[in-house]
């Protein structure tokens, strides 16, 4: 398949963009093809385009674009995902008195326990024997396993909630960032549909106010000026191949007219 005429091409939709991006794609670029004028599709084009001549069309599609974006920009949508230590902060805040409460609350009925088990081993005569001691250390530990756990439970909470607002943070952030994403492309897509409208009515113009400007000859010139030129010399202005070739050809149609061009490229053929 021959290469697109960017210079005739018109984006007015995402599959006109799709078969920019396959075209590309055919000469070397890696770009996913879904139809969206991005960052990506517009450094492809450059590169491939806009780099080799920056006077040719990719140039002038450039220089539009860059005048024409901050029409069809908008605003960005800022969102800053919040720290983990102000996350944490948070969490904490609202947990760990509830946790120091159910602790302290372990505490004071440990203390009450033993002071019964000291009540009532004074009144039994027994004062500081081996039961009671046992009695007050299983309590002790118990005290300790009962906090223990509190504590775990807190911190796996704590961990949990982290995690959780951590990755709704990063969604959020993700998704914001989605959203600048597409709108960038959205005024790239516009602006870059405006250039081309422009830029194709200025070349339109410019080709018009050129061939108006184009100066007949007499045949006798145009039989002087092919006679001395080479095969190959004929075929470059025949073609249009050059720049300069196509300002010959422009003359000598102006001079001789269709059917005189057609009939001195007999005489004089190229190769």
């Amino acid at each position: 398949m021959d290469s697109l005429k960017f210079s005739q091409l018109e984006l007015k939709n995402k599959e006109d963009v799709k078969a920019l991006q396959k075209e590309l794609n055919q000469n070397g670029a890696n770009l996913k093809v879904d139809g969206i004028f991005g960052p990506k599709t517009q450094a492809a084009y450059e590169e491939r385009y806009g780099k080799a001549n920056t006077g040719g069309y990719a140039y002038g599609i450039g220089q539009q674009m860059e005048s024409l974006e901050p029409l069809f920009s908008v605003g960005r949508l800022n969102y800053t995902p919040r720290s983990l230590d102000s996350i944490r902060a948070q969490y904490e805040a609202g947990l760990r008195p509830q946790t120091d409460l159910a602790i302290l609350e372990q505490t004071e009925r440990t203390k009450a326990y033993k002071a019964e088990l000291d009540a009532d081993s004074l009144s039994r005569g027994m004062g500081r024997s081996t039961f009671v001691t046992d009695m007050k250390k299983r309590l002790t530990d118990k005290e300790s396993r009962e906090i223990s756990r509190l504590e775990s439970e807190y911190a796996a909470m704590i961990a949990k909630l982290i995690m959780e607002t951590a990755e709704r943070e990063l969604s959020r952030s993700f998704e914001a960032e989605q959203f600048n994403l597409n709108l960038q492309s959205q005024a790239r897509y516009r602006a870059f549909s405006a250039a081309q409208s422009a830029y194709a009515a200025n070349e339109k113009q410019a080709t018009k106010d050129k061939r108006s400007t184009v100066t007949p000859t007499s045949a006798e010139n145009c039989h002087l000026f092919l006679a001395g030129l080479s095969p190959k010399e004929r075929r470059t202005i025949y073609n249009g191949e050059t720049a300069q070739g196509k300002r010959y050809r422009s003359e000598l149609i102006e001079s001789l007219g269709k059917s005189g061009y057609v009939a001195i490229q007999g005489i004089y053929p190229g190769s």
